[in-house]
């Protein structure tokens, strides 16, 4: 399209607008029709109705935004009203519920209440009860408080002479003061000192029980000089015998470290000739029958004087004697060997602990022995709770040095046991009622225990122990050990015997016990193809006969299997004995 300087032409809404324009007016017209004139310029009207035409389109587009709007918000509005509904039908319902929850505490709370006062009621009548019931045994209530009371001032009265001696000290006079812990064969002070008896004993504890002790006894005797002599033990050995004369004596005597205790406890005994009167000595009206007055103890290092309950006494006096018969069997051996040269023998590859133990249990079978009462009790309150957990089914019951020193196993390196034990069997010779047993069975890793037991009793106890105790890996074997397979005779008993050699052909042997009560040198040799076979751990009662002392160690040294050796007192409160000496043998 061409176009001069009074026309113009517009494309405009889907239209054709023609332009016809003058100096001064401007007319349009629209497909040939006049559709409006201006006095303004024919492009700003133009532009005017663009810019109407799009404020309408505008507004159109803004109404129907707001229609939309308004339908949505009342959509939301019906979900809102119904989420309401819904949620006020919820509410409507825990009321009723929770309603008909606090009606039914009310009714229980109704109901505990109603049992309160039953048992209220129920608990004044019992009261009332018990009220007359202490009404009417006031008296007897009354007797036994007043025997409790004794009983306090009886307490506090012993303390009070425990406190007072408690103290420690060098020395120890004998008075009214020191009398009550001196019951025992010892009676009135006087100016002479505090009688003894024929058989007195004294108890002291050392504090330093490291060293030898040295003790200085001042006495007095009113017998002609040396008509009268004194014996002195210690711990059950003699120190000495000495004569007295008439007036103040001292006896000094030491007493060896190696016969004290780790506790430091001694018992001394005193032991006197046949004892005479003042009457029938001095023609006086005195009839008793006096010994000698003991005025003063004193010591090089601190002691301290102790009681002593009176069955204990009396239990270790049994005992300090009932032991003889066994020394009179050391003292046939001692007077026929060379005992000295045995002694020497029995020492070597031993360590100097083991050569004093030797000593002491040499020295101890030259006398009568008793251990000391408190060494006794402390094992056994110390090993008792080790048995707690297995059942017992004989009055015999078990020794708890048994699970304590593990018949020598204690003194042994765990890794030695394992190396020995480990899927192998064990021999059990004198099983007794089966505590042995059942402590070798707490070493997992062994394969069997065969016990062997040839007395009747004992035998029917071990298989109890061993049923009721679930102790599966243990076997009870009714036979004596000893050195060839046939019958003996022992504790009255027609027993059969066998050897370890026969019994265990095919069998890998980790372990040798020996408890045979004097049987221990011929199941030794019994045993001895065995022995060298497999080398097992070797734990064999010393103690029962000069014999097996003497002879068990150089006849295991004679076989050269290169075996280390041990000694220990695997039964420590074993009064009756003295010693319970076990030698230990072992390869590293």
């Amino acid at each position: 399209m061409i176009l001069n300087d009074n026309t113009e032409t517009l494309l405009l809404l889907g239209g054709l607008f023609k332009c016809v324009s003058t100096e001064y007016t401007r007319k349009y017209y629209f497909c040939g029709i006049k559709f409006w004139s201006s006095q303004v310029s024919s492009l700003e009207i133009v532009r005017a109705e663009i810019e109407k035409s799009n404020l309408h389109n505008a507004v159109a587009n803004i109404e129907n935004s707001i229609k939309k709007t308004s339908a949505q918000l009342t959509d939301e509005s019906k979900k809102f009203g119904t989420q309401i509904d819904a949620l006020e039908s919820s509410l409507d319902a825990l009321n009723s519920d929770l309603n008909k929850k606090i009606k039914c505490m009310e009714e229980r709370i109704f109901a505990l209440s109603r049992l309160l006062e039953k048992e209220a009621k129920l608990l004044q009548q019992e009261n009332l009860s018990i009220k007359q019931d202490v009404k009417s045994n006031y008296q007897a209530v009354k007797q036994y408080v007043a025997g409790v009371e004794n009983k306090i001032l009886g307490i506090d009265s012993k303390l009070d002479i425990v406190n007072r001696f408690i103290k420690t000290s060098s020395t120890i006079k004998f008075n009214d003061e020191t009398l009550p812990l001196m019951k025992y064969g010892f009676y009135n002070v006087e100016s002479w000192g505090c009688w003894l008896q024929k058989y007195a004993m004294l108890f002291i504890k050392v504090l330093n029980a490291q060293t030898d002790v040295h003790l200085t006894f001042s006495l007095n005797c009113f017998h002609a000089e040396n008509e009268k002599t004194l014996s002195v033990w210690a711990n059950g050995k003699k120190l000495g015998q000495y004569l007295a004369s008439q007036g103040d004596n001292e006896v000094n005597i030491t007493v060896s470290k190696f016969n004290i205790p780790e506790n430091g406890f001694i018992s001394l005994e005193f032991i006197t000739d046949k004892l005479e009167s003042p009457q029938e000595l001095f023609d006086e009206s005195d009839t008793r029958s006096l010994g000698f007055g003991l005025i003063e103890m004193a010591a090089d290092t601190e002691i301290i004087l102790f009681d002593l309950d009176k069955d204990l006494f009396h239990a270790l006096y049994q005992q300090r004697h009932s032991c003889q018969f066994k020394n009179e069997e050391w003292s046939a051996y001692f007077n026929t060997h060379d005992v000295e040269r045995e002694l020497l023998m029995l020492k070597q590859n031993l360590s100097e602990d083991n050569q004093s133990l030797i000593d002491v249990f040499y020295g101890r079978r030259c006398a009568p022995y008793v251990f000391s009462a408190y060494e006794f009790e402390q094992h056994e309150l110390v090993l008792a709770q080790d048995i707690s957990k297995y059942k017992i089914t004989n009055q015999t019951g078990f020794q708890p040095e048994v699970f304590y020193f593990k018949n020598g196993l204690k003194f042994i390196d765990d890794k030695i046991i394992r190396q020995h034990l480990i899927d192998k069997d064990v021999i059990d010779g004198g099983a007794c009622t089966g505590d042995s047993a059942l402590m070798f069975a707490e070493y997992k890793f062994i394969n069997k225990i065969y016990s062997f037991e040839p007395i009747k009793t004992s035998y029917e106890n071990l298989k109890k122990t061993l049923k009721i105790n679930n102790c599966f890996k243990a076997e009870a074997i009714y036979k004596a050990l000893s050195n060839q397979d046939g019958s003996t005779e022992i504790m009255g008993e027609i027993c059969q015997t066998i050897t370890v050699d026969s019994f265990a052909k095919d069998k890998k042997i980790g372990c040798i016990k020996f408890d045979l009560e004097g049987m221990e040198t011929k199941a030794l040799r019994g045993a001895e193809a065995t022995i060298k076979r497999d080398k097992p751990l070797l734990l064999i009662c010393l103690y029962h006969t000069p014999e097996d002392f003497f002879g068990i160690k150089p006849l295991i040294e004679s076989w050269n299997l290169g075996y280390k050796f041990k000694i220990a007192d695997t039964e420590p409160c074993n009064n009756a004995i003295g010693m319970h000496l076990t030698l230990i043998a072992y390869q590293e």
